[in-house]
């Protein structure tokens, strides 16, 4: 949890964006990952997302299948982060 909080903050570094990126990942779509430790994860793959365009449709479909499986906090961040992913690119 404290790496993906770090990286909220600090951001990844660069060296690390693929590792960082599968694990954030992982840790979204897993069952046994804490609410909190989604949330950051969501939130890191979106400012990602903003560098690697490419990430955006798989975070999408990660944050959809994951709405009715988490708390409400974690609904209301992701529905904010979605209706981001689904504006066109200016």
């Amino acid at each position: 949890y404290q790496f993906v909080k770090s990286w909220s903050i600090a951001g990844i570094p660069k060296e690390n964006i693929g590792e960082a990126t599968n694990l954030l990942f992982a840790w979204l779509t897993s069952s046994k990952t804490n609410v909190s430790t989604k949330t950051h994860a969501m939130q890191n793959l979106y400012n990602l997302s903003k560098e690697y365009p490419d990430l955006k449709n798989e975070l999408k479909s990660s944050i959809e299948n994951q709405l009715d499986k988490t708390s409400i906090s974690f609904r209301t961040r992701a529905t904010k982060i979605l209706a981001e992913l689904k504006k066109p690119p200016l």
